[in-house]
């Protein structure tokens, strides 16, 4: 677990995926409480003191496990590279667009190739200045939402011949992430894989219908313990796992848990619903692992701020988590989930419009993940325990996802 970090740091990570989402590494976005300061070597000195103090605490690993990190840099630490905190194979520098490319920049670029450091140009243009950089960079990054996906083909043309991989980030609907596919582009970042992918007229696959129905059944608020005993006993894969997870190292139990009724005599009623209902959606088929592990990171990040709030129903609030990818888990609208799910008033006022104390911790975890800071700011927490539940959160949601998506 990582340890305490500095006062008003914030850090979060967004997956960058491959062709096949797969997740190739995360960018690392970060905010210290001295960034908003406007001299420029104060911000220096901000994003230096994030990287060697914040990032030395916590743990690189601790973020991103084995994938490299995609970290923003700028000019003075880049030629202040003797005193960078990390081996350079576990990171990627990115190169911002206000970047100028003189012969400083571009001897440091090369030097520290040399040593095996990656790089990305970060939001890339027409008429950018950083060209000379372009056959000494491994990424080359189009952010789609500034440039517009029709002005994505021309500025390709331009790149031709360069050996970078071409990322496109912003990408924001499963439309989108499949125009650029089939532009040709490998790596993508945004949160597309967040939303559903709703095609009129498609029936839902069986297993998927089956899993709304089982979900259903585990929220009625008249379902009894016998009864849900039945539901989960009835259905080998939801048993097995869940018997399996209980049984792991994450739970330590004494005892081994060896049936249902066991089960359901340990956990209780509603402790029964919410893993019974993580196991269930972990079975959905041809989605990213990474929807999942957001899933479960959303779902603790709500109960660790709930639990900071004084609410008792921490269960509630990590289940509005959970449930916040259900559209795109589901690809189906979250009304039309809701009509089928007979879940609690305060789980369904949280997720169609943020209201209520779930809704507002959901609206700040949302807000962290994507990097909007100032909307953090306003949330009802200290900011310190808002980036100390979302390193716990990534932390558990590591260890968990193996043990129940497996």
């Amino acid at each position: 677990m990582p340890r305490t970090i500095m006062t008003n740091v914030y850090i979060a990570r967004q997956p960058i995926y491959n062709r096949r989402l797969q997740v190739e590494g995360y960018e690392l976005l970060f905010r210290s409480g001295e960034e908003n300061r406007a001299d420029v070597h104060d911000r220096d000195r901000a994003t230096s003191t994030v990287l060697r103090n914040a990032f030395m605490e916590i743990g690189l690993g601790h973020l991103v496990g084995e994938k490299p990190a995609f970290i923003n840099f700028t000019r003075n630490l880049l030629l202040d590279r003797e005193s960078f905190p990390y081996p350079y194979e576990k990171v990627v520098l990115e190169l911002p667009a206000y970047l100028e490319p003189d012969a400083e920049v571009v001897a440091a670029v090369a030097d520290l190739r040399r040593r095996g450091c990656r790089f990305a140009l970060d939001n890339f243009g027409f008429s950018d200045p950083r060209v000379p950089l372009v056959d000494l960079v491994d990424y080359i990054k189009l952010n789609l939402q500034e440039l517009g996906l029709e002005k994505i083909p021309e500025l390709m043309g331009h790149l031709g011949g360069c050996e970078a991989k071409l990322l496109a980030h912003c990408v924001e609907s499963q439309q989108e992430y499949v125009a650029c596919r089939e532009l040709g582009i490998d790596h993508f970042q945004g949160f597309f894989f967040c939303r559903p992918e709703i095609v009129k007229g498609r029936r839902l696959p069986a297993s998927r219908l089956s899993t709304i129905r089982l979900l259903s059944q585990l929220q009625s608020p008249d379902v009894t313990i016998e009864e849900l005993e039945k539901i989960i006993a009835q259905d080998v894969s939801l048993s097995y796992r869940l018997l399996r997870y209980l049984n792991s190292v994450q739970f330590g139990l004494v005892s081994k848990i060896d049936s249902i009724r066991h089960a359901v005599s340990y956990l209780g009623l509603d402790n029964l619903r919410v893993w019974a209902s993580v196991i269930l959606l972990a079975r959905i088929d041809e989605k990213p692992v990474e929807l999942l592990k957001t899933s479960l990171v959303r779902g603790k990040m709500c109960e660790l701020l709930g639990r900071e709030s004084g609410e008792s129903d921490h269960g509630m609030f990590f289940m509005v988590g959970l449930f916040s990818t259900l559209e795109a888990l589901l690809d189906l609208p979250i009304g039309d989930i809701l009509q089928d799910l007979p879940l609690a008033e305060g789980i369904k006022l949280a997720l169609l419009g943020y209201a209520g104390s779930p809704g507002e911790a959901l609206a700040c975890v949302l807000a962290y993940e994507r990097g909007e800071w100032d909307a953090v700011d306003d949330a009802p927490y200290p900011g310190d325990t808002v980036s100390q539940a979302y390193l716990r959160a990534i932390a558990w949601a590591e260890e968990t996802i193996g043990e129940v998506a497996g």
